[in-house]
C-alpha cells in the first residue's frame, strides 16, 4: 500500500466564476505548490455544471502537505480563492486501489 499522502480540496463555486478559480488554481500549482518538497502529482477536475471544482494533490507524506499550508504563496492562493469559493480541503490516506 502507497505512503503518500492525498490532498484533496472541493470548490463550490458560481458557474460564472470557475474559469477564474481554475485559472487562479493552475498558476498556485504551477507555480507554487509544484515546487514545494515532497510534492509527487496534482490534478484538476471540473464537474459538468460548473459548480464544483477539486483540486487533487499527492504528496510524498503528509508532513510534506502540511507544510505546504503554511507557505506564504500558498495562503495567498487560499486567501483568493476563498472571495469567489467554498472550499472544504482535507488530506487523505490510501486504503484500497482498484486498477484493471
Amino acid at each position: 500500500m502507497s505512503t503518500h499522502a492525498y490532498f484533496f480540496n472541493l470548490f463550490e463555486v458560481a458557474p460564472e466564476q470557475e474559469r477564474t478559480l481554475l485559472t487562479l488554481l493552475r498558476t498556485g500549482i504551477a507555480t507554487t505548490i509544484s515546487q514545494r518538497p515532497g510534492f509527487v502529482s496534482g490534478q484538476i477536475l471540473e464537474s459538468s455544471d460548473r459548480t464544483r471544482v477539486v483540486v487533487a494533490v499527492v504528496w510524498e507524506t503528509a508532513e510534506a502537505a502540511r507544510a505546504t499550508q503554511h507557505d506564504p504563496a500558498v495562503a495567498e492562493t487560499v486567501r483568493q480563492a476563498a472571495t469567489i469559493a467554498r472550499a472544504q480541503p482535507g488530506i487523505f490516506s490510501l486504503v484500497e486501489a482498484f486498477e484493471l
